[in-house]
């Protein structure tokens, strides 16, 4: 029995299919888009959680640094001695806050609050960092701790 090729029989693809699938994968590519999107907002606003985390340890270690090298462990002495610190820009200062940038971090306002804590050997040191994501929403990380004489 050789084989036969019939020409008159018509199969092949309908310009209606194509269409239907060109708008099935489209739908697809831009749920998939949309996702990666998200992704790359989301990654971003964790690396900047975690930049602000570290500023924020890295202030406290530098309070509890001056508190256990200096003689005069007041409130004044403390703010004054952060204000040495290499790489700060200050902004503003009152009697127990100290508001700064980091030349190095200018995306971050840190501040500082101190308060003395049951007596003069004791302080408690709040760090407050703020900053705008990427959506220009305001961002916070705040930590507390106590910092004692030696």
């Amino acid at each position: 029995m050789p084989f036969k090729v019939d020409f008159n029989q018509e199969e092949g693809v309908t310009l209606l299919e194509v269409v239907v699938v060109i708008l099935i994968l489209t739908v697809v590519l831009v749920a998939i888009l949309g996702f990666l999107i998200n992704s790359i907002r989301t990654t971003d606003d964790d690396e900047k959680y975690s930049e602000a985390l570290f500023l924020a340890r890295w202030t406290i270690e530098s309070v509890k640094s001056i508190a256990l090298n200096t003689y005069d462990f007041t409130i004044t002495n403390l703010i004054s001695e952060l204000k040495n610190l290499d790489d700060i820009t200050v902004e503003g200062e009152e009697s127990n806050l100290l508001t700064f940038t980091l030349d190095s971090h200018p995306d971050f306002d840190i501040s500082v609050k101190l308060e003395n804590y049951s007596g003069e050997d004791l302080k408690k040191v709040k760090v407050k960092i703020l900053w705008n994501n990427r959506r220009g929403n305001s961002q916070k990380v705040e930590l507390k701790t106590l910092v004692t004489k030696r």
